[in-house]
């Protein structure tokens, strides 16, 4: 529910202080326009117990409205069930559904939408709202207690409420608890179910602190004109009124995402951005759309350009994915976003561009789409001869990539459950990247990625006993690097041969410390410039520091691990 629709229900829960606008207050005529309001809003209230305000929310089977079915409907005088229970009659004993035995058929057929459940044994659970588990497991929803809601993942992998519940105790009111469920989400589940909502509201109106119980004078109407609310309003003189009734929300079939092709809705909806691209049909550079409907494949005779037609990037197209590693996966060269989309393939050239093909590109939502649209640019140089192979010959590329070898060496040792050195976190792997820019925030960046990666994955205490198992004698302050070494010299390695092993290692984490953690210090700058002049950039620096690490790995496992 958004700030508007609260401030539209607060109105129909303060009773105002002046008489006139508290006989007005008292004529509810304002409780038809919200429930009608609310009927069409974007979320829908499914629950609501305020003061002066009860909304309860439940799903019936699509029935012909008839006086005689709502006159039935109308007898509903019952409030939120705490689910299903057990009933014991006799000798028998049996599992009664949440709306069973209500004396209406239509709801004794429904389903309860939410629950109100309590657990003494706890004060947070002392009274909570708990969703249909069914409801919540066809639409794929999931519990965040932080955010007091029901989600799942938006088309762009954002956490996504779909049910909220609001505790009301901060406003200015003896509290309350409002529950919402996204229109559209509840437009699925009822039409695939059959189903209609039927909401059953409850206003009582009187000054708080003067009530003295229902007055004998009394007139009864119908609450409003309404052709999907049915309910009569009782005056109690002009000190009372109360209504109560139910609101039919009946939902056209065609509102229903789930009962149409994907594929077809996206068809007509979907937007498409354009890029500038390698057209290499035409032998050209142009701007291209990424819609397939205008790209065409190798096999079809069509004056469209191929769907494999490259566009590039600069390459800070990828710092918004690095930047957040829980929300992207970028790994093998291509990039997923929680399930929600999947950018195929994207690779880099020898100028440094990144670069992806118009198909793959057209499968992105629009607005993942114009995120790299923004940093498009004509090819500087072509494609690289490791992608023309795999991407377009269909062969295995030789070319030798150290950052993979080194992420599959150690994912290797890792399955072996060697003792000496152990995957901290699974995600560790696809968090450590080249650097794409010569940027010295993502350089220190990717150093401390590839340092949590590589060196806290040795086990210290493992390390400390295998060199004192080697004859060998650790100080007591001594770290897993250097135990790492003690280690090397116990299995036969010269004392300077086993540090020029375990050089690269010390290098990775030294640079760790001092380029992040002291990237604006002068010996931050010292150790840029000085990576710079040796390599000629930092992406190169990293390319040579993951490459020495890799064959420094290999020499450690053939030494501990002399049978693998």
């Amino acid at each position: 529910m958004n700030p508007l629709s609260l401030t539209s229900l607060i109105p129909l829960m303060h009773e105002p202080i002046d008489d006139s606008s508290f006989q007005q207050w008292l004529s509810q005529e304002d409780v038809v326009l919200f429930l009608q309001k609310d009927g069409d809003d974007e979320n829908i209230i499914v629950y609501a117990g305020l003061p002066h305000v009860f909304i309860h929310a439940i799903l019936i089977p699509r029935f012909d409205v008839t006086t005689e079915e709502i006159d039935k409907l109308r007898e509903w005088n019952f409030g939120v069930s705490r689910g299903w229970s057990l009933v014991s009659s006799g000798d028998t004993t049996r599992i009664e559904h949440p709306l069973a035995l209500k004396g209406i058929p239509l709801i004794e057929s429904g389903e309860q939408i939410v629950f109100l459940r309590s657990f003494e044994g706890v004060r947070q659970k002392s009274s909570y709202v708990e969703l249909n588990q069914k409801i919540a497991q066809v639409l794929g929803l999931h519990q965040l207690e932080d955010r007091d809601a029901w989600c799942n993942l938006d088309e762009h992998g954002d956490i996504d409420e779909i049910v909220k519940n609001y505790s009301l105790k901060h406003l200015d009111i003896d509290g309350g608890t409002v529950v919402t469920m996204r229109r559209s989400e509840l437009v699925n589940y009822a039409t695939a179910g059959g189903y209609v909502i039927l909401r059953m509201f409850d206003f009582a109106r009187f000054r708080i602190g003067a009530f003295s119980g229902h007055g004998e004078q009394r007139t009864i109407r119908p609450i409003g004109v309404s052709e999907t609310i049915f309910g009569d309003l009782t005056l109690c003189g002009t000190a009372e009124s109360f209504s109560r009734g139910v609101q039919l929300l009946d939902f056209d079939p065609q509102q229903s995402s789930i009962l149409s092709d994907n594929y077809e809705r996206d068809r007509g909806t979907k937007q498409y951005a354009t890029f500038i691209a390698n057209d290499f049909r035409h032998q050209r550079v142009a701007e291209l759309s990424c819609d397939p409907e205008q790209l065409s494949n190798y096999f079809t005779a069509s004056p469209h350009p191929f769907e494999m037609s490259p566009a590039f990037f600069r390459p800070e197209v990828l710092s918004k994915y690095k930047a957040d590693p829980e929300k992207y996966t970028i790994a093998h060269g291509s990039i997923s976003c929680r399930g929600a989309w999947y950018l195929q393939r994207f690779a880099s050239n020898d100028a440094g561009q990144v670069h992806s093909y118009l198909y793959y590109l057209g499968n992105l939502p629009y607005k993942e789409q114009l995120h790299w649209q923004q940093f498009n640019e004509p090819p500087k140089a072509g494609l690289s001869s490791s992608v023309i192979a795999t991407d377009f010959k269909g062969e295995f590329s030789q070319e030798y990539d150290p950052l993979p070898e080194i992420k599959e060496k150690l994912r290797a040792i890792n399955r072996r459950r060697v003792g000496w050195w152990q995957l901290q976190d699974d995600s560790l792997p696809n968090r450590v990247h080249y650097p794409n820019t010569d940027s010295r925030n993502e350089w220190a960046s990717e150093i401390m990625n590839f340092d949590q990666l590589l060196v806290e994955g040795l086990n210290e205490k493992w390390l400390r006993k295998k060199a004192e198992e080697l004859g060998r004698n650790p100080d007591s302050q001594w770290r897993s690097l250097k135990l790492l070494e003690e280690c090397l010299c116990g299995l036969g390695f010269e004392e300077d041969h086993a540090r020029e092993i375990m050089s690269p290692w010390r290098e990775v984490h030294n640079l760790r410390s001092k380029a992040k953690g002291h990237a604006s210090s002068d010996e931050g700058q010292k150790n840029e410039s000085a990576a710079r002049k040796q390599h000629g950039s930092l992406s190169n620096h990293f390319r040579h520091l993951c490459q020495s690490c890799e064959e420094s790995l290999q020499i450690i496992v053939s030494a501990i691990e002399p049978k693998v």
